[in-house]
């Protein structure tokens, strides 16, 4: 097997997946995903970021866009 260099073996803490109607998928502040993000290329592409992942702790970029609404009970 080659290197794992893109596996995390900590926990993320991650604030609130499990609220079915408002999940929050952001990482506390004192996460270990806010440590030790790796310098994508100077492309144009790639977006430079202090996290691991695809979410910091403070901006929630699915908000407004996407829902977690659960469909009426029959």
């Amino acid at each position: 097997m080659g290197q794992e260099t893109n596996r995390f073996g900590s926990d993320p803490m991650i604030l609130d997946t499990f609220d079915h109607t408002t999940p929050d998928f952001r990482v506390s502040a004192d996460s270990p995903a806010l440590t030790n993000a790796a310098t994508p290329p100077d492309d144009g592409f790639f977006q430079a970021v202090s996290y691991i992942g695809g979410m910091g702790s403070e901006v929630d970029w699915t908000a407004g866009w996407t829902t977690s609404e659960q469909p009426a009970e029959p």
